[in-house]
């Protein structure tokens, strides 16, 4: 499973919850705390040259309405979602790790009645300067994104293509000749927040459940990772250690959770 904040370029409204659904009886008393993803920290190698770096991810909730995801933070790589009436109308990606910082823009266009968009507008800036624009369209099956074309003035239409078993997504063509293939565990994947899957561009924020296999298909040649959890009697993560095609950790992460009470209405 991997997280990389620079691919957190797909986003939107409620989490998952990083929990299981709670079924709550009113009559029996208060209601069950939630739990929610509140910190990631350890190394990776993801998305680099390569060589391991140092994470330590924060995941900050609205104070009034703690079920809303409003920003992740991992040392000079953030994100922030900003919502109107609960919903997601602008996605801020911004990473000061480099000479003049690069920043990503996502603002919604057209929505479906699930809150699913339709259209989407990315524009790209390298400290204030605006280096590209492009316009996301999605396509629904049964309510599940399959496809995910981009359009960009002056380059070529990337068309990235999707498929599914049950709530998870089975494969991913990337649009470039690269196809990746996932297997899942039974447990829930602390990530999933159900209207980041729209933006699709990170599995991580897709998939109700944490995946330990992908196959990487590209040019002829196939690579495999694995990943193995350790998990609390809750069943959520506590650690997670990926491993790539030769045996070298690629991911080593710590998860910590936090809870809040919430009201009985």
């Amino acid at each position: 499973m991997k997280i990389k904040l620079t691919l957190l370029v797909l986003v939107a409204l409620f989490l998952n919850l990083s929990c299981k659904k709670q079924v709550i009886d009113y009559n029996t008393g208060p209601c069950l705390p939630i739990t929610f993803l509140s910190k990631v920290t350890g190394t990776t190698s993801l998305g680099g040259d390569g060589s391991l770096r140092s994470v330590d991810m924060n995941f900050v909730y609205d104070t009034y309405n703690y079920n809303r995801l409003v920003k992740i933070k991992d040392g000079q790589k953030s994100m922030e979602v900003f919502y109107i009436e609960g919903t997601i109308f602008k996605i801020h990606y911004s990473d000061s790790t480099k000479a003049v910082p690069d920043r990503k823009v996502i603002t919604v266009g057209v929505l479906l009645q699930s809150s699913a968009p339709i259209a989407e507008f990315e524009s790209h800036y390298q400290g204030d300067k605006l280096i590209t624009q492009s316009t996301v369209n999605y396509t629904y099956i049964n309510g599940f994104a399959t496809e995910v074309k981009r359009t960009s003035p002056g380059s070529p239409t990337i068309i990235e293509k999707y498929t599914y078993q049950g709530v998870n997504i089975a494969s991913y063509d990337n649009g470039k000749g690269t196809i990746y293939s996932y297997k899942y565990d039974r447990k829930p994947n602390p990530f999933a927040y159900k209207s980041l899957q729209f933006r699709m561009g990170d599995i991580d924020f897709t998939s109700a459940n944490s995946v330990i296999e992908v196959e990487v298909k590209e040019n002829g040649v196939s690579k495999v990772s694995k990943t193995v959890y350790t998990y609390n009697p809750e069943g959520y993560p506590l650690t997670m250690k990926t491993t790539d095609s030769q045996g070298a950790v690629t991911v080593d992460y710590k998860f910590e959770y936090g809870s809040y009470q919430p009201g009985c209405y």
